[in-house]
């Protein structure tokens, strides 16, 4: 009995003492995938580790973002955790189960549980959808310039700015022209309409009222906003600030927001600025005004209500990064997206947050369209429109798109419209620049693909599509207004 005893002590003694082994690259070595998720959403990542003289090299991948290899340095292997920039797991067998930590990917605050398991080697990109039928126009107009811009209609005639500095008034039916506005530099907000003007901001940083019948000008106003002017995009762009406050007309005032922090209201018929807001950086945020509040956002991160008669603050919410989109109003609920990636769902008497819908790292520069239950967005980085239940928060559906879908969706009774840009570096040259997608299920209907520029960094549609009298109106960046039928 002692005997045994002694045998016993020994070989427990003998495990707690051996060294622990560490993890061998070997084991590691492959693909391995997994689901990343919270109550609202989901995404597909994976990583790719391959030895380089023993030394586990580390490639990051999501084929719902289209990426297809991001290199992110080095793993670190002890006992028996895997640990990179993003993921630390344990190995056990065939699954490595640990923490994504979004923080190195700009989101701060953000780890969530994710396992691992081994996948197969890389597939090719699937082919675009298919699905769907390729959509003509009934009528294009050529300006000189992208156009960034989204278009107005109002009455039989279309309004829409280019960055030739001209804002065109057009025939909505036949796309001729029957007026040009020349301001001092680019257009890229959507005009706003009275009875009588005809209302948008420039780059050369003035707020221009013109007279709607003739194009002449009433009055402008100087906003400041060209002390600030949005950047030319491109692969070394850190703030990819490319719009500008579109404004929005209500009791008499023009409201809309400005490149040096101020938000502005305008009277409409003097152009004499009634009070001023100052948030702490740029307004490219349009305003939505209900009844006698304001909404917006800045990239002060907030979004903002504020007084419609006065400006005074009446709630400010903190979203903790850029606010680009723009405001939607669904009864007593607020939605707007935020460069921390969430789309926010807030009381809009009292700016508190009822819901959020995570969008793990891909900013949301698109604004929500709203039917009666539903809140469709785009997005950027993710490469998805996505239909949001407007109770719950929860995702109905998400459709893959073939670029940036930065463009804020239309919603016209059973489709949703919205437009994509493709970066030529990433993005396929194929597939679709708008789209018009099944509200219920999510599936394509159709595509319409613009003219591409081979030397442009960006090629498709940003701006936001209008639907009047069975058409499509959207501007694109090979310079283009388009009309495409709706169905």
């Amino acid at each position: 009995m002692k005997n045994r005893r002694t045998a016993v002590l020994v070989t427990v003694l003998g495990f707690l003492l051996s060294p622990v082994v560490a993890v061998s690259p070997e084991a590691v070595v492959g693909r391995w995938s997994g689901v990343l998720k919270d109550s609202s959403n989901a995404v597909t990542v994976g990583f790719e580790f391959k030895n380089d003289n023993n030394e586990v090299q580390v490639t990051f991948f999501s084929d719902d973002w289209d990426l297809k290899g991001i290199p992110i340095g080095k793993a670190t292997l002890t006992d028996n955790e895997v640990k990179t920039v993003l993921f630390t797991g344990t190995l056990n067998g065939d699954e490595l189960s640990g923490s994504l930590d979004l923080g190195p990917m700009g989101v701060p605050d953000m780890k969530l549980p994710l396992i691992l398991k081994r996948a197969g080697d890389a597939t090719p990109a699937s082919p675009e959808r298919t699905g769907g039928r390729q959509a003509s126009a009934k009528w294009s107009f050529a300006t000189k310039g992208e156009v960034w811009g989204s278009p107005a209609v109002s009455q039989g005639v279309l309004y829409i700015g280019s960055d030739d500095g001209f804002l065109y008034a057009l025939d909505a039916k036949t796309g001729a022209e029957k007026w040009r506005f020349q301001a001092g530099k680019g257009i890229r907000s959507r005009p706003a309409v009275s009875s009588d003007a005809v209302c948008f901001l420039s780059d050369d940083g003035y707020l221009y009222a013109i007279e709607r019948s003739s194009g002449k000008l009433k009055w402008k106003f100087d906003t400041h906003t060209a002390l600030v002017p949005h950047t030319d995009l491109g692969e070394n762009d850190s703030r990819w600030d490319y719009l500008q406050s579109s404004p929005a007309i209500a009791t008499g005032l023009v409201f809309v927001g400005s490149g040096n922090s101020n938000f502005y209201a305008v009277d409409l018929v003097s152009g004499q600025e009634k009070w001023h807001y100052t948030t702490g950086d740029s307004v490219r945020s349009s305003p939505l005004v209900v009844k006698n509040t304001v909404y917006f956002g800045s990239w002060d991160n907030s979004v903002y209500a504020v007084d419609a008669a006065t400006g005074a603050e009446k709630w400010k919410f903190d979203t903790k990064g850029i606010v680009q989109a723009s405001p939607t109003l669904a009864g007593p609920v607020l939605v707007i997206g935020s460069r921390y990636p969430y789309v926010f769902a807030l009381d809009a008497f009292t700016g508190r947050e009822k819901w959020r819908f995570n969008y793990f790292g891909s900013w949301v520069e698109s604004s929500a369209a709203i039917d009666a239950a539903t809140a469709y967005v785009g997005s950027s980085d993710f490469l998805h429109l996505f239909a949001i239940d407007l109770k719950s928060g929860q995702r109905k559906w998400g459709f893959k798109t073939s670029g940036y879908s930065w463009s804020s969706p239309a919603v016209d009774g059973s489709k949703v419209y919205v437009g994509c840009a493709r970066s030529a570096q990433r993005h396929p040259n194929d597939g679709g620049d708008l789209y018009a997608v099944d509200a219920k299920t999510g599936r394509e209907v159709w595509r319409f693909q613009t003219v591409r520029q081979p030397d442009h960094f960006l090629n498709g549609v940003v701006s936001s599509p209008v639907v009047a009298d069975g058409l499509v109106y959207f501007g694109a960046l090979d310079g283009k207004v388009y009309a495409v039928p709706a169905s």
